[in-house]
Parts: structure tokens; sequence; C-alpha cells
């Protein structure tokens, strides 16, 4: 009888946000980005040197897909337009008879809104952490009187 061993590990090779590498600690993925940086693009990997050809790959982004992506030859997953919110990119690979290996989360992030969509940016202005140019027209007008 002979034992199949399922590709291990799974690897993230390179991650990029708006179409610039972005370098991160691979072994602990976790990015903090600002509502501009909404393209994610990921390469990944597995280790196995028999028959790696044939391995197939399923990815999904946990906040975006409501479903498995597979793919056999592109390593690579893109994101175009993401909303602002967190994410956990997930993979799990098949060896070459199709014994699929249990998820990995692999990356998470989030996208931040900016401020004036956030719950923060009215207790500012109310509080005046934040000047809006119509309280500070009416200053300056009254000061001209």
């Amino acid at each position: 009888m002979r034992v199949w061993l399922l590709p291990q590990p799974l690897l993230l090779d390179r991650i990029y946000v708006n179409n610039e590498e972005w370098f991160t600690d691979l072994d602990h993925p976790v990015l903090h980005l600002d509502y501009t940086q909404k393209n994610i693009s990921v390469d990944f990997t597995a280790v196995h040197f028999i028959n790696a050809d044939k391995l197939r790959f399923a990815y999904r982004l946990a906040g975006a897909d409501d479903d498995w992506k597979y793919s056999t030859s592109n390593r690579n997953a893109q994101y175009a337009s993401l909303s602002p919110g967190s994410y956990v990119f997930k993979l799990k690979v098949a060896d070459e008879r199709g014994n699929w290996g249990p998820e990995h989360e692999m990356l998470s992030f989030t996208i931040v809104p900016p401020l004036e969509d956030s719950m923060v940016y009215p207790v500012c202005v109310r509080y005046g952490g934040l000047h809006d140019d119509v309280d500070h027209q009416k200053t300056n007008s009254h000061d001209s009187v």
C-alpha cells in the first residue's frame, strides 16, 4: 500500500497592493491598508516534489468571495476595487490524485474607509477636532463686519 502525502506547506510568494510589491512578514501576514489601497494580488504555491505540475489549488477571499475559485497552472489571485472592510485570503491544495488538504488562512487585511465615511468623522466635526469650511467662512465674514 502506497501512502500519498498532501503537498506542504502552502506558501505565499508575493503580495501586491495597487500593482506594487508589498513586503511583509509572510509567516504572519496581516495588512492594514487605507481606502486607496483596494487592488490586491497574491501569488501562491505549495512545496511538493512529485508531480508538482498536477497540483490543484482552491482559494477564497472571505469578505468578497462566496465560493471557492479553482486553479491549476495559474497560481495567482487578483482582486480589484475592494470596498473598505476586513478580509481573509484562504487557500487549500489537492495532490495529483485529487485529495484535498485542509484550508489555511494565509493572509488577513483590513481596508480602512476614508475618514469622512467613518464613525469618527461626525464626532470630530461636532467637538472641534475638525473644522469644515462653512464654519470657517462664517467666522471670517463675522469678523469683517
